[in-house]
């Protein structure tokens, strides 16, 4: 099961990867500082809204954003949801 710390790990590691300080993810997703750090810290999961501009902001493809976030597609495709998740994430 995917935990918010794995999740925090992925997020920071994929950040990094695309040469993307916290202040230049804030600024392209609305998020504080502060928050893009708990997420990174898994003391917080982003709501789906949050997790998709960070998507577009990382210019992740859908197979990075499942990796990373751990959501899938609805029964209809039309709603991300999170998945393996040991938490409830706000949706």
């Amino acid at each position: 099961m995917r935990t918010f710390i794995e999740m925090g790990e992925r997020l920071r590691a994929f950040r990094e990867r695309r040469r993307m300080t916290q202040e230049q993810l804030s600024a392209a997703t609305g998020a504080s500082q502060r928050v893009i750090s708990n997420w990174e810290l898994g003391q917080r999961a982003p709501s789906v809204g949050s997790a998709l501009a960070v998507k577009e902001a990382l210019r992740m493809t859908w197979r990075e954003f499942v990796e990373v976030f751990g959501f899938e597609m609805d029964d209809k495709g039309q709603k991300p949801r999170p998945i393996n998740r040991t938490r409830s994430w706000k949706l």
